[in-house]
C-alpha cells in the first residue's frame, strides 16, 4: 500500500511539475508577443504619429527593407526615415490608427488606417498637392530577427486612396465585336 501511495504521489508531483512548467512558457509567449505589440504601437505612435525617429534607430535593423508593392522597395534604414518623414511633409496632419494586431512568433501583423490632408507631393506617388482629405486602410506584415525588425511587407488600398485624390477610372474600350451574319 506504501508503495502504491509513494508512485501515486510520484505521479501526482510530475503531473503538477510539467502543468506549472508549461504555464511559465505560456506566460512567457503572452508577455513576448505583448512586447512585440508594444514595439508596433511604438513605432506607429513615435515615428509616424509624431516625427520621432529615434524609435526606429533602436527596433529596426540597418538592412531594413521596406516592400510596399506595387513600388520599388526602400531599403536601409535612412531611407525609410526619409520616407516617413516625406510622408509627414506631404500629410502634415498625418495619423496613422491600430484597427488590428497579430502576432506569431517573430512576425508581427498590423491593420490599420492612414489619414492625413495632402498639402504636399506625395512620395510614393507624386502627385501634387491637392488639400484633400484622404483615409485608407493597410497593412504590414512585420518580420523580426535578433531584437530587430528586418522587413515589413505592406500592403494598401491603393485605388481608394487615388480616388479620394480626385482621380477617376473607366474601363479599357474594347473592339467592336466583328459582325455575325
Amino acid at each position: 500500500m506504501k508503495k502504491s501511495l509513494l508512485q501515486f504521489a510520484k505521479v501526482i508531483s510530475l503531473v503538477l511539475l510539467c502543468f506549472i512548467f508549461s504555464c511559465q512558457q505560456q506566460v512567457k509567449e503572452a508577455t513576448a508577443e505583448e512586447e512585440l505589440k508594444d514595439i508596433a504601437r511604438r513605432v506607429i505612435e513615435e515615428a509616424w504619429n509624431q516625427g520621432k525617429m529615434d524609435v526606429i534607430d533602436e527596433q529596426y535593423a540597418t538592412d531594413y527593407v521596406y516592400h510596399r508593392t506595387p513600388f520599388p522597395d526602400i531599403v536601409g534604414l535612412e531611407a525609410f526615415k526619409q520616407y516617413i518623414t516625406d510622408n509627414r511633409s506631404s500629410y502634415p496632419d498625418l495619423h496613422i490608427t491600430i484597427e488590428e494586431m497579430i502576432v506569431e512568433g517573430n512576425v508581427v501583423v498590423v491593420r490599420g488606417t492612414y489619414s492625413g490632408t495632402q498639402t504636399g507631393a506625395s512620395p510614393t506617388l507624386g502627385i501634387p498637392a491637392t488639400g484633400k482629405q484622404i483615409t485608407f486602410g493597410w497593412c504590414a506584415v512585420s518580420h523580426r530577427m535578433n531584437g530587430k525588425t528586418v522587413e515589413d511587407w505592406n500592403y494598401v488600398d491603393w485605388l481608394g486612396f487615388m480616388k479620394q485624390l480626385g482621380f477617376t477610372f473607366a474601363p479599357p474600350q474594347l473592339p467592336e465585336p466583328p459582325e455575325q451574319k
